[in-house]
């Protein structure tokens, strides 16, 4: 472990990075999910601990696969080649 004034590192990986991937999925869950159409109201509102008291973290990778791929349908197939 490696401790400086701006950052700890453990095993190699930065705390501040591991935070900042953190936040840039949460923030990308949260922004998929606002695309979602509700029965009633909206989800303009919502905010990540909401979506996490609702569903676990694999169904909410699988709803956001989901959702990217009915936006940009082959985007994961043309991204391969």
């Amino acid at each position: 472990m490696v401790v400086s004034d701006e950052d700890v590192v453990v095993d190699g990986r930065s705390t501040q990075e591991l935070a900042r991937t953190i936040l840039m999925m949460e923030t990308r869950i949260i922004e998929f999910i606002k695309l979602l159409v509700p029965e009633a109201g909206n989800l303009d509102d919502i905010t990540y601990e909401e979506i996490e008291a609702e569903w676990p973290m694999a169904v909410q990778l699988d709803m956001t696969e989901k959702i990217a791929e009915a936006i940009q349908p082959g985007y994961k197939d043309a991204r391969k080649n």
